[in-house]
């Protein structure tokens, strides 16, 4: 599937594709259920990168942190919502 358009924009597939929710612990949950092996998606991870990203945004240190890689990072709970 084509995520982007020529013009820059998500395909009307990739907008479908979308999932969102009114917190990040609730995106993450929607997340694991949403994906076919659900395991293989770590919520907790995935807010707790959201909430240090925000919080180094905040103090001016964002270009410090390191890019996460999918899948080989881990958390202090290995446990997915």
């Amino acid at each position: 599937m084509e995520r982007f358009r020529a013009d820059g924009h998500l395909t009307n597939e990739a907008l479908a594709a979308l999932v969102r929710d009114d917190s990040l612990d609730e995106l993450g949950a929607k997340i694991v259920a949403e994906t076919a092996d659900g395991v293989s998606f770590n919520a907790r991870n995935m807010v707790e990168t959201v909430n240090a990203y925000n919080e180094a945004a905040a103090a001016g240190t964002a270009d410090q942190l390191e890019e996460p890689h999918p899948g080989t990072q881990t958390c202090s709970a290995a446990q997915s919502y």
